[in-house]
């Protein structure tokens, strides 16, 4: 879903000459660095506005000549964390899909993200509501330990 939402904004609109329209590529959950790469360097798998350079598998790519307009993505809240670092020092913004994290919503610190989606606060107090309407005395709460995980025990 997407890949066809990015195909329909990059054939509806003009972005400006040299720009690339890039679409996240798989998380790899336990390595931030490798994420925070393969999230902002466009190569082959780019949607690319102007193709100026062939790739080592022979296809055109713009990583060299593109201006990198936006970022969508990526999908885990942690890494988008450290890709907004980056992408904040040159004004650059980013939309999360399905990062929920409610350290993104501080916009003093992430000036250039936007979601698509509702922090994780909106959960945790849907889940307080419930045990206040159903009148429970006792709650067990299971948590990974990442950040999703961990806003949400807070």
């Amino acid at each position: 879903a997407l890949q066809q939402s990015i195909e329909l904004i990059r054939d509806s609109i003009s972005p400006p000459s040299g720009s690339t329209v890039a679409t996240p590529r798989k998380d790899l959950k336990s390595n931030g660095t490798m994420n925070v790469r393969n999230n902002l360097l466009p190569d082959d798998t780019c949607l690319a506005v102007n193709q100026n350079i062939t790739s080592k598998y022979g296809k055109p790519v713009s990583k060299y000549r593109s201006t990198l307009i936006g970022v969508i993505g990526p999908g885990s809240s942690s890494v988008a964390l450290q890709v907004q670092n980056l992408l904040q020092l040159f004004a650059i913004p980013q939309i999360g899909y399905s990062t929920t994290s409610k350290d993104l919503s501080d916009k003093a610190r992430y000036s250039s993200f936007m979601r698509v989606v509702p922090s994780d606060y909106y959960q945790a107090q849907v889940m307080v509501d419930l045990v206040r309407q159903f009148n429970w005395t006792y709650v067990s709460a299971i948590n990974t330990d990442e950040n999703y995980g961990q806003s949400g025990i807070q």
